[in-house]
């Protein structure tokens, strides 16, 4: 749906709440760099990451949360529990970034960090 509206309003800025993408799929891969293969389809195709790839042109502003599979917040995203989250949100992050600073070296991105508290945060986790 999200193509077929860029493709009508081609100048349409998005906010990358990534941390959604990630709740409403379940699905949390890992950069491709790493080993471990999480988040792949059975093409061995990282669907999430293709999708962010496709509209990161559209995106003017991210979202700075990390989420989980099942949760669209971690409750400690520097938590050693988080790491794999951790990455694949800064490796998104950091695509993003890349493509729009490529795109609009002169433009205007912005980036809003957020940890809500609980009852928005999950806060029964112990290390």
């Amino acid at each position: 749906v999200t193509k077929a509206i860029i493709a009508e309003v081609p100048h349409l800025q998005l906010v990358a709440d990534l941390s959604h993408f990630t709740c409403v799929t379940e699905w949390c891969s890992v950069p491709s760099d790493r080993n471990e293969r999480l988040g792949v389809d059975s093409m061995d195709r990282d669907m999430l990451t293709e999708a962010i790839d496709t509209l990161a042109d559209h995106f003017g502003h991210i979202h700075g949360r990390v989420g989980s599979s099942q949760s669209p917040q971690v409750p400690d995203p520097r938590s050693n529990r988080w790491k794999n989250e951790l990455d694949t949100f800064e490796h998104w992050w950091k695509m993003i970034w890349k493509r729009r600073l490529q795109k609009f070296p002169e433009g205007q991105f912005t980036f809003t960090t957020e940890h809500g508290p609980p009852p928005y945060q999950p806060y029964f986790f112990k290390e």
